[in-house]
């Protein structure tokens, strides 16, 4: 049987204790029963519910000294020009001390995506790497209108956000703050039809490209039949996928707030599901069945993207956009609140709100029957 190596809280002092790496074990460690997650420290349980996500280390000097190491190590993905990596290394290094202390590792993963994508727009607009001439206003708009034309409302004031606060950081002149715009949030996408599932399932199940079609025939049915996020498809394995009479169930090992749950396939997806995973060898990923450990989240995005710019789908596809379809037309279809949020790993019922302008109509004498009930 799997035995828990790690005997005793790592490190013995609050500043030296290993936060990321005690979170990776906690995530992978084979013992079920591991007893690691009742010896979280005071100061990391009152900063990861906040939302501000895993200190880099207790201390505040610490934190700062692991994030310089990994801002150190940033090349980008796809890999930058190296002048375009330094003048992206040199900004968020500028601009640690304006993140919230102890510094977080999202808090630096996140500033150095968005500053590379700006930072390779610009190159490739032929503009000069130089603070004074990108870290303005006008181009920072430009950017955020062009650059990120495809990305929904909420992520363009996010990012603009950010960026923000870093040129405001390193600005030689003092930083012009009228006019910013306030975090919005995006309107939801609108729910796959039955025709365009349809069409999507025939795109994928005929691509020529075997390991291609068999990771978007995974998508779909994994997202249109389970609703499952990016991650948790990006993670999930050839044995947490089970049958029996009442259907196909997935087991979520890595889902939202590292919770176990378990999804019961919709019946217009099982048997297709059930396809790809006999199709998927034992210990594996089932949309990547040639490997058994999952790829990061940002290396499993640019495989989509990759994948749709060289073989466009007849639709708009999205994991968001198949998760919105699943959560639609279990609400249509009357499955209780307290089934689906637990299904879906909600919290609350805020994400389903959101989805009541884009749902479809119901006349009045569905309604009616609805509001007598089931005879």
């Amino acid at each position: 049987l799997p035995r828990c190596r790690i005997r005793r809280f790592p490190g013995g002092v609050e500043r030296d204790w290993p936060a990321r790496g005690w979170l990776a074990h906690w995530r992978q460690c084979p013992v079920k029963r591991c007893p690691h997650p009742l010896l979280l420290p005071e100061w990391w349980l009152g900063m990861s519910p906040g939302g501000r996500g895993i200190p880099l280390a207790g201390g505040r000097e610490t934190a700062l000294e692991v994030a310089a190491r990994f801002v150190a190590s940033y090349k980008g993905y796809p890999p930058l020009p190296a002048d375009v990596a330094h003048f992206v290394r040199e900004l968020v290094m500028d601009a640690l001390v304006a993140a919230p202390q102890p510094v977080t590792h999202a808090w630096v993963r996140h500033s150095l995506g968005l500053a590379g994508n700006f930072a390779r727009w610009c190159a490739d607009q032929g503009m000069p790497l130089d603070r004074d001439v990108l870290l303005t206003r006008p181009v920072i708009n430009r950017w955020v209108h062009v650059g990120l034309v495809s990305k929904a409302a909420g992520t363009q004031a996010t990012y603009r956000s950010r960026l923000e606060i870093l040129a405001d950081c390193v600005a030689t002149t003092p930083w012009d703050r009228a006019g910013r715009y306030a975090l919005v949030k995006s309107e939801p996408s609108l729910p796959l039809t039955a025709q365009e599932q349809a069409d999507a399932w025939l795109w994928a199940a005929n691509l020529g490209n075997l390991r291609l079609r068999h990771r978007m025939m995974a998508f779909l049915a994994l997202g249109l039949g389970c609703g499952l996020t990016m991650s948790e498809e990006g993670a999930l394995r050839r044995e947490d996928v089970t049958r029996d009479l009442a259907g196909v169930h997935v087991t979520v090992q890595h889902g939202r707030n590292h919770e176990v749950r378990t999804v019961t396939c919709r019946r217009d997806w099982e048997v297709r599901l059930w396809e790809v995973v006999k199709a998927t060898p034992d210990g594996c990923l089932v949309p990547t069945p040639s490997r058994a450990q999952h790829q990061s989240r940002n290396a499993y995005r640019v495989a989509y993207a990759q994948a749709f710019e060289r073989y466009p789908a007849p639709v708009s596809l999205t994991h968001h956009r198949t998760r919105i379809t699943w959560l639609a037309e279990h609400i249509m279809s009357g499955t209780p609140l307290p089934v689906l949020l637990a299904a879906a790993g909600l919290k609350n019922a805020q994400t389903l709100i959101r989805l009541l302008p884009v749902l479809p109509e119901v006349d009045s004498g569905e309604a009616t029957m609805w509001l007598r009930g089931v005879p």
